[in-house]
Order: C-alpha cells, then sequence, then structure tokens
C-alpha cells in the first residue's frame, strides 16, 4: 500500500519558530510581516519535509494552515530557481477546486511576496475563461493556481504547457474529487513532466485518493494531523436584533460589510423561497454565500456543507426545516461548522 511504501511526520513536536523549518530569508521576512509568529502542526511537519523535496500526503483539518504549509516550500523553490537563472516557464501549479479558493490561495501567496521583495514572482489564477487571456498574451506565470477544468482546457490548445513544470500542488484533494474533478485531473497527470515534485493536501483522506495518490506521488512522505493537534479551536456567541421585517435583508447586507460578524456564519430562513431571495439580494452587493435547502439533492447539499467548511465562502442560508435533516448530511465529513445547526427557529430571518 501507500503508507507502507512511505515515511511519516508526526504533529507532537512541532517547531518552535518558522526559522527553525529551513526556511529562505527572505520568506521568513515576509512571513514574519504577516505576524505570523510560530508554525501549526502541519505546517511544522510538512515544510521541512516539502524543502527537502519529498512527495507530501497531508491531512490536516480546516483552519490547520494548510495553504501556507505548501505555499512557503513552493515559493522557496520559485525564488532559488530564479537566483540560478532559471527561464521563463510554468514553474508551480496549485489546483483548488473553486474560483473562490483561486482568489484565496493567490491572496495569501501575493501576501508573502510583497512582504518578502520578491513581488517580481509573477503570479496568476485561472478559474474563468477570461483569465486565460493573461496567460496567452505574457510571459508564463512562475506559479498559476487554477482549477483543473481550465488547466486542461490549457493542455488541450498547447500541449507542452505543463512541460516546464516542477512543482504540483493538489488542495483539498477530497473535494477537488467531490467536484467532480477526476477525470480532468488524470487527464492533466497525463501532460505532466516525469520528475515532478507533488504536495497534496486534504481535510479527509479516503479509498477514493487512492487513484490520485498512486498516480502523482512517488514514495510520500505523510502527515496525519488530528483536530486536536492542528485545528483551530471556536466559540459560539449569541445576540438578537430587533427590527422590521422589511429591513431584515438590509440589516444582515451592513452586518456582513461592516465586518460586524467576523467569520463564517450559518443563517436559518423559514423557507425555501425566503432563502433564495436573501441570496439573490446579498450577491449583488457582491457577498458570496452558499445556499442549502431541503429541495436541493442530498449529494448538492453535502457539498455545500464541505465547501463551507472548507471555507471556500463564509455564509451558508440553510432553511429552518426538519425535512432538511442536516444533521444527516453531515454524517461522516468532517463538518464542524455545522455545529451550530441547533440554532432556534425564531431565528429566522
Amino acid at each position: 500500500t501507500m503508507a507502507s511504501q512511505s515515511s511519516s511526520a508526526s504533529a507532537k513536536a512541532p517547531a518552535g519558530d518558522f526559522s527553525a523549518l529551513g526556511i529562505d530569508s527572505r520568506l521568513l521576512k515576509g512571513i514574519r510581516k504577516l505576524g505570523l509568529e510560530a508554525p501549526t502542526s502541519v505546517q511544522a511537519c510538512a515544510i521541512p519535509l516539502a524543502l527537502a523535496g519529498k512527495d507530501v500526503l497531508a491531512r490536516a483539518p480546516t483552519g490547520s494552515g494548510k495553504t501556507y504549509a505548501y505555499t512557503i516550500p513552493l515559493l522557496q523553490k520559485v525564488l532559488h530557481r530564479q537566483d540560478a537563472g532559471a527561464g521563463a516557464q510554468l514553474g508551480a501549479l496549485v489546483l483548488v477546486p473553486t474560483r473562490e479558493l483561486c482568489q484565496q490561495v493567490l491572496s495569501v501567496v501575493k501576501g508573502i511576496l510583497g512582504h518578502a521583495g520578491a513581488g517580481h514572482v509573477l503570479v496568476l489564477q485561472l478559474a474563468l475563461p477570461t483569465d486565460a487571456a493573461a496567460i496567452r498574451t505574457g510571459e508564463p506565470p512562475d506559479v498559476l493556481i487554477a482549477t483543473p477544468s481550465q488547466v486542461l482546457t490549457q493542455v488541450s490548445s498547447c500541449k507542452d504547457f505543463l512541460m516546464g513544470l516542477h512543482t504540483l500542488v493538489l488542495d483539498e484533494a477530497d473535494l477537488l474529487l467531490s467536484y467532480g474533478y477526476g477525470e480532468d485531473i488524470t487527464a492533466i497527470g497525463s501532460h505532466l513532466p516525469s520528475a515532478v515534485h507533488t504536495l497534496l493536501y486534504s481535510a479527509t483522506i479516503t479509498p477514493d485518493l487512492d487513484a490520485v495518490t498512486s498516480l502523482f506521488l512517488h514514495n510520500p512522505a505523510t502527515v496525519n494531523i488530528s483536530a486536536d493537534d492542528g485545528g483551530e479551536g471556536g466559540t459560539l456567541r449569541q445576540f438578537y436584533l430587533r427590527c422590521s421585517h422589511a429591513d431584515k435583508f438590509l440589516v444582515m447586507y451592513a452586518l456582513f460589510k461592516l465586518n460586524r460578524i467576523p467569520g463564517r456564519s450559518l443563517i436559518f430562513v423559514n423557507s425555501v423561497e425566503r432563502g433564495f431571495r436573501l441570496k439573490l439580494f446579498l450577491e449583488q452587493f457582491g457577498v458570496s454565500l452558499g445556499l442549502l435547502n431541503c429541495e436541493l439533492p442530498l449529494e448538492s447539499r453535502w457539498h455545500a456543507i464541505q465547501a463551507f467548511n472548507r471555507g471556500l465562502f463564509d455564509i451558508l442560508v440553510a432553511t429552518d426545516d426538519p425535512k432538511l435533516m442536516l444533521g444527516h448530511a453531515t454524517e461522516g465529513t468532517d463538518a464542524t461548522a455545522t455545529a451550530t445547526a441547533a440554532a432556534p427557529a425564531a431565528a429566522a430571518t
């Protein structure tokens, strides 16, 4: 099995400081300016393995710092290759399941590079067909953050699109498969160079991932972080605000836009129609959110909950209806954020 061939890393003795992990001084500068003081368990375990050139198979819960765990070694390789005079080419590819996650990872990467004084590193996203224009007309990016379907479209029009790749990251690998990208990922694999350094991160490791791990990972080091080791604790805060029925949507918009409700939020409404109306109202002001109701297929509900738990959007609007069976839909998943599902029906918007 894959596990019997791979080394493993423990989360019990994380490094106390990023400087102990072998990180380039430029990136250390960026990390410190971002206010990151000590590595999380997954970062302390995975970063040294990736910097040593090992393929990494990492399981870690949402909120454990997986993004920095792969972006730091990825960017270090990019910087060192530039120092050595490597030519312009697409060097690192990060595959993610959604456009929202593309934007989040892009923000993290640019944040590190900006504070590290390495703004010359070209980082692009490829989440929509319109994003491809910047790739076709300009220099190839050093780092590309993309959804599998968009990458496959580029490969179909340019067979050598990935031939210079040195690093591949599969982020939220379980979600990549649950969103139906399995065939796209396999097709991308057939166009990769033979010696690509691969990092796979997932909140869960299921048998469905076996085909992916066997295709992309070569004698990987495994990192297994439990929720106790790597998760971030949270608290439930409750309050109420009296307002007229006509003003509820406007008040909700103001609360989110002014960041008076930080973090992820689960909003209950008292009908399916009310949920759709709230979603349409908030989206016209650029508020991204998910929808959950009893009229959606069970698989669609499960995808919405998984995406919410992974932080792909911060707001989930759910119908306060016993037929929704929210607990059943989250059974067997990492849906910890839906622990607030026991909100009273009177709290409907």
